[in-house]
């Protein structure tokens, strides 16, 4: 078992080439937002920001946001999503694309019952919320 362990340290890590990131542009009139969020364990409070981008990748709008509320990463992504589809509707958008880096999120966004418990409220308030798009 030490053995394996020492070779595990000593193996050169596995690195995956780097993707070719690029904005594609969307079809008049879509826009695309861009959601995270940080958590801020010893203020206990999270941070959010949406970035929206027209066809063209543009920043037309953006919100940061501090909130104090005690939230794990998941679920400070799930309040993030939430405060960008309010924001979007706020600043008169109707056709737009969300964007996260949490496959979670997005999973329990488009198939509600497999939320995950400690998001489950928000995504309901998200999810009727979208309707009004």
């Amino acid at each position: 078992m030490i053995e394996s362990h020492q070779l595990a340290r000593l193996a050169k890590p596995h690195h995956k080439e780097p993707t070719d990131i690029r904005w594609i542009p969307l079809n008049f009139p879509w826009y695309k937002i861009n959601i995270d969020a940080a958590v801020f364990a010893v203020s206990k409070s999270v941070g959010i920001g949406v970035v929206v981008r027209d066809r063209e990748g543009s920043v037309v709008a953006a919100l940061s946001k501090r909130m104090p509320l005690p939230l794990g990463p998941l679920e400070a992504k799930a309040k993030a999503m939430h405060e960008a589809v309010t924001f979007a509707k706020d600043v008169g958008l109707q056709d737009v694309i969300f964007e996260t880096d949490s496959a979670i999120l997005s999973t329990a966004q488009n198939d509600i019952p497999m939320a995950p418990t400690s998001i489950d409220n928000v995504i309901q308030d998200t999810h009727h919320s979208l309707q009004a798009f």
